[in-house]
């Protein structure tokens, strides 16, 4: 069983706006810096174009990476940039609802960019990444009904 769950709807928007600012940065700093630091100008310039064209191929990744229920898993993407993989023996609840805080605190892993999650896995043991150890794990999907209806299906309980 493979389904898919897009996030990108909520969460690229936000990305474009920083994406319309470094534009903006470009335009108007570099201006500034050529008159003063002529010499700077332009790997200054190349750097930010750089940093610009990443930026809008990650915004762009993020429709074609959603995350994922593949057999026993649940994959979540941060775009090309990442991806979690979650088993979903490990997963003891999802969560619609709770405190303040609870997504990004301590234990918890939010792999939600510049948005605010809208599911909380809450895990039966911790799950190490990168020598850190995670109980809670937060996301974002734009159309969550679907995604509870699956992890429901699986006996996982959504709250």
């Amino acid at each position: 069983m493979q389904e898919a769950f897009s996030y990108h709807r909520t969460v690229a928007p936000m990305l474009w706006a920083i994406v319309a600012l470094a534009v903006g940065e470009l335009l108007v700093v570099h201006l500034l810096v050529s008159l003063r630091w002529p010499a700077l100008a332009w790997p200054l310039f190349g750097l930010t174009a750089a940093s610009i064209l990443w930026l809008v191929f990650w915004i762009r990744s993020l429709r074609s990476h959603p995350h994922r229920l593949d057999g026993d898993e649940l994959l979540l993407s941060t775009g090309s940039l990442r991806t979690l993989r979650i088993p979903l023996a490990a997963i003891d609840l999802v969560a619609t609802g709770w405190g303040p805080g609870e997504h990004n605190g301590r234990g918890a892993i939010n792999t939600v960019p510049l948005a605010h999650p809208n599911r909380l896995l809450r895990l039966k043991a911790p799950l190490t990444v990168r020598k850190a150890e995670y109980d809670r794990v937060a996301l974002r999907i734009d159309d969550a009904e679907p995604f509870d209806a699956a992890m429901a299906k699986l006996g996982i309980p959504v709250r």
